[in-house]
């Protein structure tokens, strides 16, 4: 896609893909993994995969209280709030971004037509879903809601956080309108013809926060925000693996990867009725993401990957694989899980050979470990967008100097020219691939530790725990396997 304005530094693979996980897949992958191919990456696969094997068989030698001991207590809830009411900032802060929101869809609407001259999709697409919310996931989150309703329902409408509205949102209801919510934007973002169309991404943005507005006031704030917008759901649940958790007392204390999700600390991230399945399809979405534009999925469906025959022409092969393929991926995390229950046996037994407290049935542990997923999909979203990141940025910083698209240089930084010679030299290929390639195992390694530590809770015993999580670690293992191909294999759009 060629742009007005500056102008795009050549090299041997320039015309490839430059955006991600919401703009088409031929963004998604610069350099076509061109030079990745001639790397040794069924080597670094198999050195990958053994890291994350010798970690689950590490777990027999290490006494359950060390275990424990990793993940520390929970922290204890404050009492009482702080001096300043965290309601009001948190109120100012969303009308901060609700501004920012409504500038950025003006400009979708009235700026440049190309999406990477527009800052609606730049900032949307990149700085946001990859930048902002993987900075989630490293640092934490934050105690101002970021969102861009909660300033509008507690000054304009006068609705207290608290609230629950004319129609609460029922407990059997569950996390289901957030797996349904998820579910549709990566169908828009997967299967529409151009989901980084600056006009047709604003009109979308204008009915999806009047759509969540008028819910909120039906079923209340934190109800919707917690079981229903999943974008909120998924950040949540990034920024529960962080490290750096606040506790009692606002303070950020360093920890444990993934305690907040093992600690349940945060309502937000709680399982709950449909809150398993949604951690599911977090990883679901961002593996089929990668998977559909690779060439193995183009010839499973029939499309030649040297001649492309445009979004449009594959709308319902796309639908039906995410579909599919989260089922599929429910289907082999919840067999794993059964296996596991029943390796571990229904009940424990004491030393002197009583029957003990019975185990946990399937749909108890199911909804109890599906979290320990969430390392995976961290890792994996990371990642998969790090090469579009670096490379849109550099547009997101050109447009953000120039938004009208009317050559206009506040900056004085005269002509800019974006570049992605980081994708022609093998040096840069490989480190950046490394990269990638550590944030899949580290993610799969922490995704063990999680549910082994879950597994310690359910079953009791070390012995039963570890034995539960046989089947589980075969399913990691072939994730960790499929996950670094992904980043190996070529792409066809």
């Amino acid at each position: 896609m060629r742009r007005a304005g500056p102008r795009l530094a050549r090299g041997p693979w320039f015309a490839l893909p430059l955006a991600l996980l919401s703009t088409t897949p031929a963004r998604a992958h610069t350099a076509e993994q061109a030079l990745v191919r001639l790397m040794p990456t069924d080597l670094y696969i198999g050195v990958g995969t053994a890291l994350v094997a010798l970690t689950a068989l590490m777990l027999w030698c290490v006494p359950a209280h060390r275990v424990r001991r990793w993940f520390g207590e929970p922290e204890p809830v404050a009492s009482s709030p702080g001096p300043t009411d965290p309601a009001e900032r948190t109120a100012r802060a969303s009308l901060l971004v609700t501004a920012a929101l409504a500038l950025l869809v003006l400009l979708g609407l009235f700026g440049p037509h190309d999406p990477l001259a527009n800052l609606l999709p730049l900032s949307i697409w990149t700085l946001w879903w990859v930048g902002i919310v993987t900075g989630f996931g490293l640092l934490g989150p934050s105690r101002l809601a970021l969102n861009p309703w909660s300033g509008v329902l507690r000054h304009g409408l006068c609705q207290p956080a608290d609230a629950h509205g004319p129609l609460p949102l029922a407990p059997h209801h569950g996390a289901w309108p957030g797996v349904l919510s998820l579910l549709a934007l990566n169908g828009f973002v997967l299967a529409d013809p151009a989901p980084d169309d600056p006009s047709r991404l604003a009109g979308l943005i204008i009915v999806w926060w009047a759509a969540t507005l008028l819910i909120m006031l039906a079923v209340g704030e934190r109800a919707w925000l917690a079981r229903g917008e999943c974008l909120s759901m998924l950040v949540a649940r990034f920024a529960a693996l962080s490290p750096w958790q606040p506790d009692a007392h606002g303070r950020r204390r360093f920890g444990m990867p993934g305690r907040a999700l093992w600690h349940g600390a945060r309502e937000s991230v709680g399982a709950g009725r449909g809150g398993a399945l949604f951690c599911l399809v977090i990883l679901g979405c961002g593996s089929f993401d990668g998977l559909a534009d690779t060439f193995l999925w183009l010839d499973a469906i029939g499309v030649n990957p040297l001649a492309f025959p445009g979004r449009s022409a594959v709308v319902v092969s796309t639908l039906l694989g995410l579909l599919g393929f989260n089922a599929l991926l429910v289907a082999s995390y919840a067999l794993a899980v059964w296996l596991g229950t029943r390796l571990a046996g229904t009940r424990a037994r004491d030393k002197a050979g009583k029957a003990g407290k019975p185990g946990p049935d399937v749909a108890t542990a199911f909804h109890a470990l599906a979290p320990s997923v969430l390392p995976i999909a961290f890792g994996y979203h990371a990642s998969h967008h790090l090469g579009s990141f670096l490379v849109d940025t550099q547009y997101a910083l050109v447009a953000l100097g120039d938004p009208l698209g009317r050559g206009a240089d506040p900056f004085g930084l005269g002509p800019w020219f974006v570049s992605t010679g980081m994708f022609n030299a093998p040096a840069s290929v490989a480190l950046i691939w490394f990269v990638q390639a550590a944030a899949v195992v580290i993610g799969h390694i922490l995704s063990i530790l999680l549910a082994h530590r879950i597994a310690l809770d359910l079953h009791r015993t070390h012995r039963r725990a570890f034995v539960s999580q046989l089947p589980l670690v075969l399913f990691m293992l072939g994730y960790t396997l499929f996950g670094l191909w992904l980043l190996a294999t070529p792409r066809g759009v």
